[in-house]
């Protein structure tokens, strides 16, 4: 079952809500399946929710690191908003990305 577009995803067996934190981590460890707590059921990472997952993290920072970074010549503060870009992205993608019943 899919949960509204910006709620945590629930298992598509069983009902139960899967964690943030464990979406979290998922996405983080190479897009590693989650599996589910109550009724142990698998989900992998649908290719769209990957592409979102990029859309959130890498692609806002290669936009300002290469067309919005001039203005500013400190090069520090320059890295340091390319890096704090993905993560307040990556903070984002739990509620976001899509989660599909692995078939055995």
């Amino acid at each position: 079952m899919k949960e509204g577009l910006l709620g945590l995803q629930k298992c598509d067996s069983c009902n139960t809500s899967f964690k943030y934190s464990e979406i979290f981590q998922a996405i983080w460890l190479g897009y590693k399946p989650i599996q589910c707590e109550k009724c142990s059921s698998i989900h992998k990472i649908t290719i769209p929710s990957r592409f979102i997952v990029v859309c959130l993290t890498i692609l806002p920072m290669l936009i300002f690191g290469f067309s919005l970074s001039p203005p500013f010549s400190n090069f520090f503060l320059t890295l340091m908003i390319m890096l704090i870009i993905p993560f307040v992205g990556s903070l984002l993608t739990p509620f976001l990305v899509r989660y599909k019943r692995k078939n055995r």
